[in-house]
């Protein structure tokens, strides 16, 4: 399996440089495409959550390429804005991989 992150966006993002090259910004980032099929889960973070976001993304998912896209979709831009005891919503594993599916079948 590919390694997902969200520079592999790029081709999908509106900006560009003078060349009408198209470069990675985290705001152009498809968000009005993803869809809940499932409900989510939620949790407050602690202190392990937020020291080693990694292994809470892999406890999560099993799968550590969600970890830039678990920020973007509760809207943080950097996972040192994130505190202990922050509310975070936990979009449900067939989501992730059918918006990975849907949106980077052809950029990964």
């Amino acid at each position: 399996m590919a390694i997902r992150s969200r520079y592999s966006m790029m081709g999908l993002s509106d900006q560009t440089d003078g060349n009408g090259n198209n470069y990675f910004d985290v705001l152009s980032f498809p968000i009005n495409f993803f869809r809940y099929n499932e409900y989510p889960s939620s949790t407050n973070l602690n202190e392990g959550d937020l020291l080693r976001w990694d292994l809470f993304t892999f406890d999560k998912y099993g799968d550590l390429s969600f970890k830039d896209f678990l920020l973007w979709v509760n809207k943080v831009g950097d996972k040192h804005l994130l505190e202990i005891g922050d509310y975070f919503i936990l979009p449900a594993l067939g989501d992730l991989r059918n918006f990975y599916s849907n949106f980077l079948q052809n950029v990964v």
